[in-house]
């Protein structure tokens, strides 16, 4: 392309070439040998269609250099004497479909570099029409395989051309002329409606960014094609799906009478050249390929020529509506037995197709209505066919069946939606889980039943979930078959051509998606959005594999909103009855333990466990090699992948301290343990940046911001929400962290960053956590993020018990104050001892505000009770297991927790009663 570029700018010059003012140049194709026929005939052969794709590429390229679309034009066209064979030779050789893709753009893309529709003269358009239909005609009525390539993209291409010959018909008013969010696209041009109050005034405009952080209610940035008075570029503007259209006017319930007989003549043309000599033989059924294609052409007609001629006897519509009762006919006789099953597979895919759900054709929701045909008795066959079938597989039986579901669902009965959703559903687990060597059959087939949830549902979002468990199971089944298609099959990299596809001039990121990556992000979102529950459910069984997936660059953004929707589940991943430790985290268990106590290891094996049922094997794995690995954040994408990890843990953290306040202090010890904290913390720092105030005054700080645009994993802001949460999820390793790891050169910026972001944030949360709790009682909480004190009064016996809890601006890093002056008629003795429970859970054991105020206020029902603190925490229940003294001295009775008395004889080196000083002989209380 390059070389052609140079050369093209040696004949004419390079500044006439990209200056709309100038004359077009003289020269054509043939001057780089591309105006021979036979060139572009052989490239469509065979099944790879490499010489296309090479030849595509290379156009393209070339066009894009030439900035003139009417120089593009004149390059293009004239270029030999049969010049509309060689251009639909050309545009076919385009539309060469993958069995990947549902509709190629190639054409299209071709066609917008010559302009606009009305650019290209109508009489050309015509003439590639008719040339289109002709060659079709010919290759559907040959069984030649190597035709398959050839037949499928020229009526991907007479479905483009159609389209840029009519304006779609509007069927009613103000409805099907309006966009919706889902559908569109970036870089596609729509109508933008300038006044709510006036639909006839509209401006043509380009969609420049889809913004995905309020989703489902998606928004989008729009350039304004049209230019200013002085020529300059308009202000690009942020719009919603309500206010873009399809048409540049309105025509509600009005024919298209300006084209309506080159409408009326195109859509007669296809149905007796391509439609009827298939459909109406009797060998129809051993072209597979042939009527495949003619439902496809029957959906041209139906959707985009509109069928807006006479309706009578003879007239294209009652032919049409012939065609597909009698398919509809032919197949409930297959399903009731009368007929051999044999075609049913071919038929129903033509059915499909003709109402609006093909593969080369634009999709189209209309067709029902405008044939006024109901799939109710063909779903009721299905329904019974599967029900006496017991579900047996074949899966292209299955595949077909689930096409036509998900097309017809949205016409059929109320009363047998349901059953018809419940079946789409296990027709698609068929679909995902078949076992295929050929992957571009395999990414199809997960594409397919993608896009079709995706359009489904609103159908999904109103099933009656009540009592219908296997419906949420098969869904569960469903999306983590798909869930695991994501982790370990479908390939991260773009092949060339979805690179062009999704070439955007000032997103370089979207140069790297792959086919799947849109379809399969649009489905997390909208499953989260309707049921989160599920999707964690079937995140579940995929834990592990979702977790090295946060590794892979165009897989980490959705493995992330997977597995932190697992971690907000708030429900166990293992149970550790029946679940046994990986090898690699027994080992470290094993190691651990050597220099402790008996009691204290059996306590940090009860740690480890609790924390293994809630996280997932391969990130227990990761979070203790770690400290091991000291080559540990070399490369910046293994960095990213780490920090995402990391972020995955405290996300369980909280999600398991919600469900029992004992496993924080649980992850806490396992975590300090692994040594992972002072790793994670400063590879963070280095990524960071926040020692430029200015870039950490705006930075992202929260887990939800990072997941709103798969463009915002960028290493500085993941660096900078681990900084945040680690500090505020586990503030006590922070600050051991900072006081003896912490490069001296940024402590400053750390305790800056903590006291301008960290601390007034994390009070904020704390106390709207605080405020919505309900396990206060009589106890009053109050607390101020101005003053930075909380306050908490429990009356007991006639007792006013208060402790005003003044945290510091740059807490954890400065330890938390307690003063309880303010409790009457309790001795000061013992409220200073509640109030050394309170900093010591703060300031010593990664506790959060609430955790430490309900220890406290158990703590005092205790004592109420009669129950003795133990004399060595001076606490009823122990600051990190909430239990009672357990270890009851039989000399002097006084009761202990029994790891309090563990670490007291091994920091005093006695095996003595820390009261009565008498050698050790105890017994255990339940």
């Amino acid at each position: 392309a390059e070389r052609a570029w140079r050369l093209l700018q040696l004949c004419e010059g390079a500044t006439k070439m990209s200056d709309e003012k100038d004359e077009n140049p003289s020269v054509s194709l043939a001057l780089f040998g591309l105006a021979d026929l036979d060139l572009w005939q052989d490239s469509m052969l065979g099944q790879e269609n490499v010489v296309a794709d090479n030849l595509h590429l290379c156009l393209i390229f070339l066009l894009e250099h030439i900035h003139n679309p009417s120089s593009r034009m004149t390059l293009l066209f004239g270029s030999s004497d049969d010049s509309v064979q060689l251009e639909v030779l050309i545009l076919l050789s385009f539309s060469s479909v993958s069995v990947a893709k549902r509709q190629t753009s190639r054409t299209s893309r071709l066609l917008a570099l010559l302009g606009e529709s009305e650019d290209v003269p109508r009489p050309r358009l015509l003439s590639w029409c008719h040339e289109i239909i002709q060659n079709l005609s010919s290759d559907m009525q040959s069984d030649k395989v190597e035709l398959v390539s050839r037949i499928r993209g020229g009526v991907s291409l007479l479905s483009t051309i159609v389209g840029f010959l009519f304006d779609k018909v509007v069927r009613e008013a103000g409805t099907s002329d309006k966009v919706s969010a889902n559908e569109v696209l970036e870089n596609e041009v729509l109508w933008y409606v300038v006044n709510k109050e006036d639909e006839n005034k509209r401006d043509q405009v380009k969609i420049v960014k889809i913004h995905r952080d309020d989703f489902p209610r998606l928004y989008f940035t729009i350039q304004p094609l049209a230019e200013n008075e002085d020529g300059s570029a308009q202000r690009e503007r942020q719009t919603v799906a309500d206010r873009l259209r399809r048409s540049p006017a309105p025509a509600p319930n009005q024919k298209d009478t300006k084209n309506l007989r080159e409408r009326q003549q195109i859509e007669d043309l296809i149905f007796t050249k391509l439609v009827r000599p298939v459909t109406a033989a009797e060998q129809a059924q051993n072209n597979e390929i042939a009527l495949h294609a003619a439902g496809e052409c029957l959906n041209i007609i139906i959707s985009q020529c509109g069928l807006q001629g006479k309706a009578g006897l003879g007239s294209t519509r009652y032919e049409v509506f012939q065609t597909v009762s009698s398919l509809d006919k032919a197949l409930i006789e297959t399903l009731s037995g009368e007929k051999e099953e044999e075609s049913l597979e071919t038929t129903l895919t033509c059915l499909t197709s003709s109402m609006g759900l093909g593969i080369l054709t634009e999709i189209s929701h209309d067709n029902f209505d405008v044939l006024r045909y109901s799939p109710d008795d063909l779903i009721n066959a299905l329904l019974h066919y599967y029900d006496d079938s017991s579900m047996i597989s074949h899966s292209k039986m299955d595949c077909a069946v689930f096409k036509w579901l998900a097309c017809a669902v949205h016409a059929c009965n109320d009363n047998i939606v349901q059953n018809c959703m419940s079946l789409l559903i296990k027709l698609a687990i068929q679909v995902v889980k078949t076992n295929n060597d050929n992957y571009d059959l395999l990414l199809h087939n997960s594409l397919m039943v993608m896009e079709i949830l995706y359009a489904v549902d609103d159908k999904l979002r109103h099933i009656d979930l009540v009592g219908n468990e296997d419906f949420t199971a098969d869904q569960t089944i469903l999306f983590s078959a798909l869930i695991r298609s994501f982790a370990l099959e479908w390939k991260n990299e773009a092949g060339g051509d979805d690179l062009l596809e999704n070439r955007h001039d000032n997103n370089e990121q979207s140069l790297v998606r792959p086919l799947w990556y849109r379809p399969f992000c649009n489905l997390v979102q909208t499953s989260l959005a309707r049921d989160s529950k599920m999707v964690a459910s079937a995140s579940k069984s995929n834990s592990d594999l979702l977790i090295k997936t946060l590794f892979v660059p165009n897989k980490k953004w959705a493995a992330l909103k997977l597995v932190v929707a697992l971690a907000k589940a708030g429900e166990p991943i293992h149970d550790s009855d029946s679940d046994a430790l990986n090898q690699e985290t027994q080992s470290h268990l094993e190691v651990w333990q050597e220099h402790l106590h008996d009691e204290e290891a059996v306590e940090l094996e009860a740690d480890v466990y609790a924390t293994f049922n809630w996280l997932p094997k391969e990130l227990m794995g990761m979070l203790e090699r770690w400290a091991e690995d000291e080559a540990a954040g070399v490369n910046e994408e293994n960095s990213v992948g780490r920090m995402l990890c990391w972020l995955c843990f405290l996300e369980f953290l909280d999600g398991a301290a919600i469900a029992d306040s004992t496993n924080r202090s649980a992850f806490s010890s396992y975590i300090k343990n692994c040594g992972s904290v002072q790793k994670i913390l400063s590879l963070a720092l280095s990524f960071a940046g926040i020692e430029n105030e200015r870039a950490a005054s705006q930075s992202i700080i929260d887990v939800n911001e990072l997941m709103k645009d798969e463009n915002s994993l960028e290493v500085s802001n993941v660096a900078t929400v681990v900084l945040f949460r680690t500090v505020e999820v586990l503030p006590t390793l922070s600050k051991n962290w900072w006081t003896n790891d912490c490069p001296r050169v940024l402590s400053t910026a750390v305790s800056k960053f903590v006291q301008n972001k960290v601390a007034p944030e994390t009070l904020k949360r704390e106390l709207e956590r605080i405020k919505n709790a309900t396990e206060f009682g009589e106890m009053s909480v109050s607390g101020s993020c101005v003053s930075r004190e909380v306050t908490a009064t429990y009356m007991q016996d006639e007792c006013q018990l208060s402790f005003a809890i003044q945290i510091p601006p740059i807490f954890p890093l400065r330890n938390v104050e307690v003063d309880g002056k303010k409790t009457f008629g309790i001795p000061e003795k013992r409220w200073k001892r509640w109030a050394l429970q309170i900093q010591l859970m703060l300031n010593s054991q990664d506790g959060t505000l609430l955790d430490a105020l309900m220890l406290w206020k158990e703590n005092v029902d205790k004592e109420f009770e009669g129950v003795e603190p133990c004399p060595v925490c001076y606490s009823v229940l122990a600051v990190k297991t909430h239990e009672l003294p357990n270890l009851e001295c039989k000399t002097c009775c006084n009761r202990f927790h029994s790891n309090c008395l563990y670490k007291w004889f091994q920091s005093s080196g006695k095996n003595q009663c820390v009261l009565c000083q008498q050698p050790w002989s105890g017994t255990r209380i339940n």
